[in-house]
């Protein structure tokens, strides 16, 4: 069994809490929950930094009779949105540094360190990820992996370069410190999504991943398992939600049940009885059938789809610009579930294969819960060049420590 892995997802009016660990190629679940925020977090702002802590300290203890379990969580992998993604493309070389050009982890770490020494396109962000396409050695061979123990008198890294806005993940740093946490690790969600999918040998090889979240609706584009460019709209399920209020004048939380019982229902019934109703200024009841209900979503989703059809051009540019009529959408996020969206999608992007990422995970909802999933089997099975890192400067502390024992002065073993 592989070891236990509490993950946070923090987005918009809630945020996932899934205990895991990833054992022979899945993610089993443990416990999975979604905790109401009494703050807002939209396109990576949070609006109260405070009360978002209160919120987060909810779960260092957990005590759920209806599942007969108690836990108490110290540490967390933390899910960064893909608000302020951006990605480049990195080149580092170095000479080898054993005397007989075997490549070691040394060589592997310091190609990492130049990458990590360029400076960023943009001043206000963070590196918070490289991930390798390739290292090139002499004789033109290329690998996926570090080649360590191949001989070459010189090493050439090729890698994907991520950072988010500074802000962005100092608030939601401070936020877990502050509610008593700490952060084991740091998964961006779409590099954790895309790495799971991969994992599990999605049928796709190149698509756009869409995840459809409750205030935001993101977009990035994927190819063998990594993100190669990113995007967001600032509309999402949410806003669905608030038109049905508006036009139909019920509460928020109706028209949030209206939306998840009937969606986008193109079904023709012979009777056509009202869905719900509402008493105008005049004292009267008015009354709503699914033909009313209808209309306001197919309304919401034309302007949703003209957006996302922007978006998508935007981020394919020019050099993905071929992929724009063929790319496959994979979608995941909460209001992915909406009835009748894949239909209406199929529609609007008639030659673009439309995907809704469902998974057999049990314990955790695949479509809301899948950023935690992905962040799962990333944070317990990827090699990351940082933990190769870490683990040469543990060797070499030990080295350090063992030679440190090895000269220290004996007065009975040894002689000035």
């Amino acid at each position: 069994m592989g070891k236990e892995i509490a993950v946070i997802d923090i987005r918009n009016r809630s945020y996932k809490l899934v205990v895991g660990y990833y054992d022979e190629d899945k993610v089993q679940i443990i416990y999975s929950l979604t905790h109401p925020l009494t703050t807002i977090v939209k396109d990576g702002e949070i609006f109260n930094l405070n009360t978002l802590v209160k919120d987060l300290e909810f779960i260092k203890r957990i005590d759920d009779p209806s599942k007969s379990i108690k836990l108490n969580i110290y540490d967390v992998v933390l899910v960064y949105p893909s608000f302020g993604l951006r990605i480049f493309n990195a080149n580092s070389q170095t000479n080898t540094i054993s005397p007989d050009s075997h490549i070691e982890k040394m060589d592997i770490v310091n190609c990492l360190s130049l990458v990590k020494k360029q400076k960023l396109p943009d001043v206000n962000s963070e590196l918070i990820d490289v991930l390798p396409n390739y290292f090139a050695i002499e004789g033109n061979k290329q690998f996926y992996e570090p080649p360590i123990g191949e001989i070459s008198s010189s090493i050439t890294m090729n890698a994907n370069v991520y950072s988010l806005p500074k802000k962005l993940m100092n608030d939601l740093r401070k936020a877990v410190s502050d509610a008593g946490l700490k952060i084991k690790k740091e998964v961006i969600a779409p590099v954790g999504d895309a790495y799971y999918l991969s994992k599990n040998n999605y049928r796709y090889k190149i698509y756009v991943l869409v995840e459809i979240g409750q205030k935001t609706t993101t977009l990035n584009f994927v190819a063998n398992g990594k993100v190669y460019e990113s995007n967001f709209i600032s509309i999402g399920g949410d806003d669905l939600t608030e038109s049905i209020a508006t036009k139909l004048g019920i509460p928020f939380a109706e028209a949030e049940n209206l939306k998840k019982i009937y969606g986008l229902d193109t079904r023709k019934n012979s009777f056509n009885p009202y869905i719900t109703t509402k008493t105008n200024d005049v004292g009267l009841k008015v009354g709503y059938t699914k033909e009313d209900l209808n209309g306001v979503v197919a309304e919401f989703l034309k302007y949703w789809s003209n957006n996302l059809s922007n978006a998508l051009k935007t981020l394919l540019g020019t050099n993905y610009s071929e992929y724009l009529t063929k790319i496959p959408l994979v979608l995941i996020g909460e209001a992915s579930k909406l009835n009748g969206l894949k239909d209406y999608l199929l529609r609007i992007f008639q030659t673009n294969p439309i995907d809704i990422i469902k998974t057999n995970v049990i314990g955790a909802d695949s479509t809301s819960f899948f950023n935690c999933l992905g962040a799962i089997c990333y944070a317990s099975s990827y090699k990351s060049l940082d933990d190769l890192e870490k683990s040469r400067v543990n060797e070499l502390e030990r080295d350090t420590k063992k030679s440190n024992r090895n000269t220290k002065y004996s007065e009975t073993s040894d002689e000035l």
